[in-house]
This record gives C-alpha cells, structure tokens and sequence, in this order.
C-alpha cells in the first residue's frame, strides 16, 4: 500500500487499541445555501458551523442523486443507484443495494470495528433495501401502511410535531450506545427534521394547523401560492434546521462527557440532498438542478486542518473512499470513487464532473461551467451556462450542440461503464422476498417529490448559432 498524504496517515491501518472512530452524521433534505457556513444570512445552523470551522468544509459537494433512494447509494457503497437493484413494486420505485458492492459498513466491520446505525422512519433507508448489511446494531422502524389507522396515527403525530422520530430521540440511543463503546467504531445517524412536511416542534397547536394547510396547498395548489406563503414555508423549514442544529451540538456536547471528541474521531457531515423552493415551479426534491443536489459536507477529527474551505466541485461518491482513506485502510475495488484528503493537501480534483441520476427519467452532467440535465422519460433536455446563470433559469440547449453533445456523450459512456462494471461481478442477487413484496404493498404511496411536469426543450435537430464555451 502507498503511503498516503504527508499530514493523513502513512502505512496500513493502526492497531485496533489505537484506532480512531469515525461517526457519519447524515441529514435528510438539508440544502447548501441554508447553512451559515455557506452564506446563509439567518442563523441556522451555529453549532454546524462551528463543526466546520474545526475541519474541512468542501463547499461544492454535490449529491449523485434528486433524492435518498438514488443518493444514498453512492454515500454508503461509492456506486451509482444506476448500479444498483430498482424496481417497480406496486406502482411505487425502490432501490436495493446490490451485493455485488461492499458498504463501507461491511468493510470496517471486517476490519473490527464495532458498527451502528440510528435512523428515522425512512422507508427506503432500511433493512429491506441493504442498508443493514455490516451493521452489528441497526436501529429501525419499518412503517409500511396505508389504512385508515395509520393515516389516522400520521395526522396525529403531524399536529403533536412528531412527525418522525425527532433528532433528541436518536440522540439517546446513540449516546447509550456509545457509551458502551471502545477505540475503533463507526456510527451512522441519520436525521429527517428538515424533510417535508415542516413541522417545528415549538409551533402551537393552532400554529402546526396553519403549517399542515400550508403543506396541503403546497401539494394541490402550488402554482397558487403567494410569494408570502412561499416565504412562510423557507421560515417553517428553516426553524426545522435551528432545532436540528440545536440537537446535534447537544449530541456532541454529550459525546465529549464521554470523551469522544475530534481529537480521537473522525465526524463526516453531509446531506442526502436538498429541497425546492419553488425556484423552478416546484417544491420537494426528486429534480436535478443544484438546490437539491448542492449539499454540505464537512470533515473533522484527528489530523484534520482545521477553518479550511475547499472550493473544487466533488461528489458524494467520494465519502466512503473518504471514510476508509482516514483510517488508514485499503480502498476496496468495487468504490467508484476517490479519497478527498489529497485535495486538502492542494491536489487538484481528478474528477471535472458531477454524474447524478434519477434512474430511468433524468440524468445530469455538471461542470464547473455547464449543467446538462437530460429527461429521458420525455425526451427533452436542458442546459445552464453556469458562468452567467448559476440558479439554471435560461435554457441555452439550443444555442450550444456542441455542448449538449458532448456531455451527453458523457452521460451514455457513464451508464455503459456502470453496466460493464455490474456484469463484471458474478454474485447471485436475490430477489425481494414474498415478505418483503407484502410489506411493500402496503406502502403509502405519496408524491413528496413533487415532481409532475415536462420541463426542458424537445429533442430536435439542434440550432447552430453561438459558437461553443469549452466544456470545463
């Protein structure tokens, strides 16, 4: 093995009673631009913040996918949901982790370290789906229902602002756990307090019913929205993140009782993806233009810099060959991605481009100058100079084929490496069980990601005109 980054780690793994811990914090639907760290004006996230001032903030970190079935994927296993296991059950799409790609959960409990996760109720996060694989303690609800009870029991717990299990209450479980813990762990938690609905738990119950009809409106009749509505919905969002940060900085002062602190763990912090605004019609996520797909991502811990921004455009396919790069591990091959140690080191970014999917309807291409988001369920596609037009507003698709060919060309040889990657590893992949399919029936079939209309230009002979920026 090579050594790595003067600064890192050089030489294999430590010994086991001198591993560091690392705890990945990860948290559902939170967008870039509302973190004070990167730019917001309104306090936020103070506790996040602070978080990054004592590591690496990389400040365009963008998600692979428009929402957690296609996102998480690449955060866990450094692969592409497109090389994963989707299907379509029951009119509802799900994707499986294949077990053709290791986790990173399966590689370090190999390696020894005590595994855990803490999650929400997050249907397409749980064990039905993979994300069990190489964890000794996977916490989880499975909440699979569509009766009259259960939408009765939501409502409930919507006017009571428990709307999933809230931040303080994984909190617990995690602090109990590792407080049983020794040198050499890798905790996962995840958060749903920023997803829809936005539901602040300090909203009165008078307060939460306005906040519920504003939501109702926000799926029937959002194109009837009031700019002050609008407003009122990012003020609701908005206190979500506040408590959410309130919770993390309680968890970490309660970590640093029990001595875990960044001077012997590591803390990887990111977001699946991001939400709409309404910025292009929409609310939710599920689309691929970067107020969903623009996340945060942080790292501190042991040999970390600390107060350092790193402005190069990465992915989260990077997190996993990240995580295993800190302990001083080898990368297994089955990771798509890279370690971004070397780019805290000055390195520049091997990689110039974004892949994300929305397997089997969109894909988009960015690079530092251009955004190509291509709809194939539509046959329309888009494109953003983003040297002029960085909130994708003008579609330039005909005014650069060029540009349009080249990174869809890019796209086609990137879902054709991921088919010769996938057949390349003979493993048996089961199917889902008849218990699995079951649960799957039941499952409430809600449209959170708002997404309904065509958007883009059709797909015919290009305009010739301008003459082609360089794809960079």
């Amino acid at each position: 093995m090579n050594a790595f980054k003067k600064g890192v780690f050089v030489g294999q793994g430590l010994p086991m009673n001198r591993r560091q811990n690392v705890i990945l914090i990860t948290v559902d639907s939170l967008r870039a631009s509302h973190l004070g760290c990167l730019g917001y004006s309104k306090p936020t996230t103070p506790n996040i913040d602070a978080l990054a001032k004592k590591g690496v903030l990389f400040s365009q970190a963008f998600s692979n996918g428009g929402g957690s079935a296609t996102s998480f994927p690449t955060i866990m296993t450094s692969t592409y949901a497109s090389m994963n296991i989707s299907s379509d059950i029951y009119n509802a799409f799900w994707i499986k982790l294949s077990r053709k790609w290791l986790s990173v959960a399966e590689v370090l409990k190999n390696e020894g370290f005590s595994t855990a996760a803490f999650k929400n109720f997050k249907d397409d996060l749980c064990s039905i789906f993979g994300y069990n694989r190489g964890f000794d303690v996977f916490d989880e609800v499975i909440h699979f229902g569509d009766t009259r009870v259960d939408k009765a029991c939501t409502k409930l717990r919507y006017l009571l602002g428990r709307k999933f299990v809230r931040a303080n209450e994984i909190n617990k479980k995690a602090i109990s756990w590792c407080s049983n813990q020794r040198d050499g762990f890798f905790l996962w938690l995840h958060y749903m307090d920023a997803h829809l609905p936005y539901l602040p738990r300090k909203l009165s119950i008078s307060s939460r019913v306005q906040a519920i009809k504003l939501g109702q409106k926000m799926y029937s009749n959002s194109n009837q929205m009031t700019q002050k509505e609008i407003e009122s919905v990012i003020d609701l969002y908005d206190a979500e993140l506040k408590y959410l940060d309130a919770q993390i900085g309680d968890l970490l002062n309660k970590l640093m009782k029990l001595g875990i602190t960044p001077d012997n763990t590591f803390f990887v912090f990111v977001s699946d993806h991001g939400d709409q605004f309404m910025e292009h019609g929409e609310w939710g996520h599920g689309r691929l233009y970067d107020e969903v797909l623009h996340v945060p991502l942080l790292i501190c811990g042991p040999t970390i810099k600390h107060d350092t921004i790193i402005p190069q455009q990465i992915s989260l396919l990077d997190v996993a060959p990240t995580i295993i790069h800190l302990l001083g591990l080898e990368k297994p091959e089955t990771f798509c991605g890279l370690s971004l140690l070397p780019l805290v080191d000055g390195v520049k970014n091997k990689n110039n481009y974004v892949i994300s999917e929305e397997i089997g309807q969109d894909y988009s291409c960015r690079t530092q100058n251009w955004k190509y988001i291509r709809h194939d369920k539509s046959d329309t596609y888009e494109l953003y100079n983003l040297q002029v037009d960085s909130t994708e507003k003008l579609n330039v698709a005909y005014d650069y084929p060029e540009i349009v060919e080249e990174l869809d060309k890019i796209i086609d040889s990137h879902l054709e490496m991921g088919t010769r990657l996938t057949q390349s590893v003979n493993v048996c992949e089961p199917d889902f069980s008849d218990k699995e399919k079951e649960l799957l029936k039941n499952v409430q079939l809600k449209d959170e990601n708002f997404v309904s209309k065509v958007i883009g230009v059709p797909r015919k002979q290009y305009k010739t005109g301008k003459k082609s920026l360089p794809v960079s």
